[in-house]
């Protein structure tokens, strides 16, 4: 399975688990890609931070779009007196953070194949 589909795959996971769950879920769902994956592919760690942040833009994107966002980001812009798109950019880092944090976890919590003898 290629890259691309793999990101699209996860992108998608993020952002239903998040709409779903919670902010939280997306290190949950980081650790399951990273036991899963850990093993197998070599750039997983920045896969699923990249999926995570693509996710909670989307997300972000569909509620300015479509929802109270469009109202709401100025109002939080305008409390903390920053641009709206610092805003955006620390969420989706945020989002970036905990796709990368839990990839790496789940990929320490693989078993090693060390063995003791």
């Amino acid at each position: 399975m290629g890259s691309a589909i793999r990101l699209a795959i996860l992108a998608v996971a993020f952002a239903l688990i998040t709409i779903a769950v919670g902010w939280w879920a997306v290190a949950v769902v980081g650790v399951l890609w990273g036991r899963l994956a850990g093993g197998e592919i070599r750039y997983h760690r920045i896969l699923g931070a990249v999926a995570a942040g693509l996710a909670w833009l989307a997300i972000l994107t569909a509620g300015v779009l479509w929802g109270e966002g469009r109202a709401l980001l100025p109002t939080v812009s305008g409390l903390f007196s920053v641009p709206a798109v610092l805003l955006v950019a620390a969420t989706v880092g945020i989002g970036v953070l905990l796709g990368f944090l839990g990839s790496w976890l789940g990929s320490r919590l693989r078993p090693t194949s060390h063995h003791l003898t």
